[in-house]
């Protein structure tokens, strides 16, 4: 049996319709797949700030509590320092005694009193 001109040009146009298709589907699954991978990396692109996220927020709360911590150990610091500031007023009025002391003991001896 002998295909005539007609018969090949059916089967040409019964292929360029098929390869037609088969673009027409490429595309459609290529598009697909691009819509899917691009909802897939979003995902994953969240999940990922959310992870940063969370290690940003420990981390200041990481720094909170050192604060914290400072903040109480110069609490202590500034109280013990207010009480060397009170020792050292007192013993300031102490040098002043003893030097009054002397010069006490020394006008008692001019005058000729003694304890």
């Amino acid at each position: 049996m002998a295909l005539e001109k007609n018969d090949f040009d059916k089967i040409e146009k019964i292929i360029e319709k098929s390869a037609e298709n088969t673009r027409a589907d490429l595309r459609k699954e290529i598009a697909s797949s691009a819509e899917k991978t691009k909802s897939e990396i979003g995902i994953i692109i969240k999940e990922e700030i959310e992870g940063l996220a969370i290690m940003t927020n420990n981390g200041f709360n990481g720094v909170q509590k050192q604060l914290n911590e400072h903040n109480r150990r110069f609490d202590i610091l500034e109280s013990g320092q207010e009480d060397i500031k009170l020792r050292l007023d007192n013993v300031a009025y102490r040098f002043e005694l003893i030097q009054l002391q002397s010069r006490v003991k020394r006008l008692e001896k001019k005058v000729g009193i003694s304890h």
